[in-house]
């Protein structure tokens, strides 16, 4: 499988940056339960990658309008099937 690297500069993904433009696009996250540093180390990744979608798309992202986390120890990681086709 061949996948396409675009390299992003570091401030791309600063809190300064990342943090307020999820922020603007997503008001929910100015509720103060997200504040806590664990959820909000996520938002930074989570704002880089909007950056990169705004800046690719060339177009209105009006359908973002909400953002989820998982945590992988809630879920059960299965090893791809030697089977599979």
């Amino acid at each position: 499988m061949r996948f396409t690297e675009t390299p992003l500069e570091d401030w791309v993904f600063s809190p300064d940056y990342a943090v307020p433009l999820l922020e603007n696009k997503l008001a929910c996250f100015r509720s103060k339960a997200l504040v806590c540093r664990g959820v909000r180390l996520r938002l930074r990744p989570a704002g880089a990658i909007l950056h990169y979608v705004r800046s690719t798309q060339r177009g209105t992202l009006e359908h973002v309008d909400r953002i989820g986390f998982y945590d992988r120890q809630e879920y059960l990681v299965l090893d791809p099937s030697p089977f599979a086709t």
